[in-house]
């Protein structure tokens, strides 16, 4: 699945804001983890904004993988 989401959404801001959006909602801490990795693979210029809303998660996994996509900046 992260294969195909790399290869559709490819810098395109729309699909990166959908799956911020669907993943920001969910209770499935291994999706919000999975779309902080992705979201700078897809669009690295827009996704800034929306990694940096995942350092204030609930859980401390995702707030990591948040870190660490940033420091990719």
């Amino acid at each position: 699945l992260d294969g195909v989401l790399l290869r559709l959404g490819r810098g395109n801001s729309a699909i990166a804001q959908e799956l911020h959006l669907n993943a920001q909602s969910s209770s499935d801490k291994d999706l919000r983890v999975r779309a902080v990795r992705l979201l700078p693979q897809i669009d690295p210029t827009e996704s800034f904004d929306e990694i940096e809303k995942y350092t204030f998660d609930p859980d401390s996994q995702v707030r990591l993988a948040a870190i660490d996509a940033l420091g990719s900046y």
